[in-house]
C-alpha cells in the first residue's frame, strides 16, 4: 500500500517538474535529470536482486558439476598411478545478494512556479558472493565402506532398464567372471558356427568385432583361455581387454546376458573398483608398454559399431580442446571435447555421468565426492 501511495506522489512530482522543464526553465531541466535518472537506477537495482540470485545459482550449479567431473577424473588419474584416492563434500553454501538504491535531495520551490535551490544525491549498490561454504573430509567412516561393496543387482538392473550402451554397462559393472571349461567351450564353438553360417547384420557385426580382437591377441602373443575358469575384467594392458571382451561379446552373439548368471556367474565391481577401472583405461593409453585405445560396441544408425570408451591425454590441452582436465602432482590430464553426434563419438563424457550416478546411488546424498577447490564464476 505504502509503495502505491509513494509511486503516485513521485508520478505526480515528475509529470510537474516535466511541464515546468518544457517550459524552458534550466534549473528544473538540471533536477528532472538528476530525479528521474536515480529513479532508473532504483529500479534496475531493484530488478537486480533476482537476476543476482538466478545468476549465482547458475554459477554454483556449474561449480558443482565441474567439481564433479574432475574428481572422478583426478582419483582415475591417481588410481592409473597406483597413487591413493581422495574424496571431499562440498557442503552447505550461503549466499548474501543485497542490492539497494536511494535518492537524497531538499527542492525548494517558490509556489511551483519557479526553482530557488535544490540537492539531490542519488546512489545505489549490489553487493554479493559466496559468504561461506564447509567442506567434508569423506576418507573415513561411512563414505568409504559404502564405496567398497559390491554394487547390488538392484542398481544394476536399473541402469539396465535405463537402457545404457549394454557393453559399457557389462565393462563397468563386472570384476571377473567364472565359467566352468566345458560351458566356456561350448560358448566358442557356437560362436564360431554362428558367425559361419548367420548373415544377419547384427550377427556379422558382432563376428567381426571379435574377429578383430582375436588378431589383436595374436599379434600381442596372448593367449585367449581364461585361467583357472575365470576371466578378469582388466583394462591395463590389451590381452586381459580383449581377453574379456570377446567372451562378452561371443555371449552377446548367443543371446547370453553376461550379467544374467544363467550360464556363468560374474563378481560385480565396486565403486572403487569403477574408478580403479578407469585407471586401467588411463593407464591403457598413456603408461602401458603396448599402449592402445580400448573401445566399445554402441548401437548406432549403421549397427553396432566400436568407438572410443574413455579418452584421456597426457598433457596440457590447449584452448577450447578439453571438456575436463585435472592437474596430478604437476602434470596435466584432460578428457577432450567429444565429437557430438559423430558416428565415432568417444563416450568419454557418458561413463563420467554413469559413474557420477553410480557413486551418488550407493552412497548418502551428502556424500557425494567432489574436489577440495571449488571455482566460483563472477556474475555481475
Amino acid at each position: 500500500m505504502l509503495r502505491r501511495v509513494l509511486a503516485r506522489a513521485l508520478s505526480a512530482m515528475l509529470r510537474r517538474i516535466a511541464s515546468l522543464s518544457r517550459a524552458g526553465d534550466a534549473p528544473v531541466k538540471r533536477v528532472f535529470s538528476v530525479v528521474a535518472a536515480t529513479l532508473i537506477a532504483g529500479g534496475l537495482a531493484s530488478g537486480c536482486t533476482r537476476i543476482e540470485l538466478e545468476n549465482k545459482a547458475e554459477a554454483y550449479d556449474a561449480a558443482i558439476s565441474e567439481s564433479s567431473n574432475e574428481s572422478i577424473l583426478l582419483n582415475a588419474v591417481r588410481a592409473s598411478q597406483r597413487a591413493p584416492m581422495s574424496f571431499v563434500s562440498l557442503g552447505q553454501i550461503n549466499s548474501s545478494p543485497s542490492v539497494s538504491a536511494s535518492v537524497n535531495g531538499q527542492f525548494n520551490f517558490e509556489r511551483l512556479v519557479g526553482l530557488q535551490t535544490y540537492s539531490a544525491n542519488p546512489s545505489s549498490s549490489v553487493t554479493g558472493g559466496f559468504s561461506t561454504f564447509t567442506m567434508d573430509n569423506l576418507n573415513t567412516g561411512a563414505f568409504m565402506s559404502k564405496m567398497r561393496e559390491p554394487i547390488s543387482p538392484v542398481l544394476i538392473k536399473y541402469f539396465r532398464d535405463l537402457k545404457w550402451p549394454e557393453e559399457l554397462t557389462d565393462l563397468l559393472f563386472i570384476a571377473s567372471i567364472s565359467v566352468k571349461p566345458e560351458v566356456y567351450n561350448r560358448i566358442v564353438r557356437a560362436a564360431e558356427a554362428k558367425c559361419a553360417d548367420d548373415s544377419n547384420p547384427r550377427t556379422r557385426r558382432l563376428c567381426d568385432a571379435i574377429r578383430d580382437q582375436e588378431a589383436e591377441l595374436s599379434a600381442a602373443k596372448c593367449f585367449e583361455y581364461p585361467e583357472r575358469g575365470f576371466i578378469y575384467n582388466s583394462a591395463r594392458e590389451i590381452c586381459s581387454m580383449a581377453r574379456f571382451q570377446i567372451f562378452i561379446r561371443r555371449s552377446r552373439l548367443l543371446y547370453i546376458d553376461p550379467l544374467g548368471r544363467k550360464h556363468y556367474t560374474y563378481t560385480p565391481h565396486t565403486a572403487l573398483g569403477i574408478l580403479y577401472y578407469l585407471g586401467e583405461l588411463i593407464a591403457a593409453q598413456n603408461y602401458s608398454a603396448k599402449s592402445y585405445d580400448p573401445k566399445v560396441l554402441i548401437g548406432t544408425a549403421e549397427g553396432l559399431r566400436p568407438v572410443p570408451l574413455f579418452v584421456v591425454r597426457h598433457g596440457v590441452a590447449v584452448p577450447g580442446e578439453a571438456a575436463v582436465h585435472v592437474y596430478h602432482r604437476g602434470e596435466a590430464f584432460f578428457i577432450p571435447r567429444p565429437e557430438l553426434g559423430a558416428i565415432d563419438e568417444a563416450r568419454s563424457m557418458q561413463v563420467l555421468d554413469f559413474v557420477s550416478q553410480v557413486i551418488s546411488a550407493v552412497t548418502t546424498g551428502k556424500d557425494i565426492p567432489k574436489i577440495s577447490t571449488i571455482g566460483l564464476v563472477a556474475t555481475r
